[in-house]
């Protein structure tokens, strides 16, 4: 699903999805991970991170119905209240059908 939505929307659907990932840790200083990686990219105040690897791309925040999407990817995140990057096995869940994961 993740890769599915970079292919719809790029950065849109990454930052979506990473928001979600850092409001789901149930410790709330989780939450500023968001604003580490997005605010140099979204500010232009670097141009580059990790030898090109991400490139300074703003104006994500000001498209039509991104603040919705990422207020929607956060109220997902602290209902779910469950680290799913360091604290979760994700072969748990694998034969369960999409509607019931999420």
């Amino acid at each position: 699903m993740h890769v599915h939505k970079l292919l719809l929307d790029c950065f849109e659907g990454e930052l979506k999805v990473f928001t979600f990932i850092v409001s789901a840790i149930p410790d709330p200083s989780g939450f500023s991970f968001i604003v580490a990686i997005m605010s140099p990219f979204e500010t232009g105040r670097l141009d580059q991170w990790g030898g090109a690897v991400l490139n300074a791309d703003k104006g994500h925040l000001e498209l039509p119905g991104m603040p919705n999407r990422l207020a929607d990817a956060i109220i997902r995140g602290r209902k779910y209240n469950r680290d799913v990057m360091y604290n979760f096995y994700h072969f748990s869940i694998k034969d369960l059908p999409l509607g019931k994961v999420k």
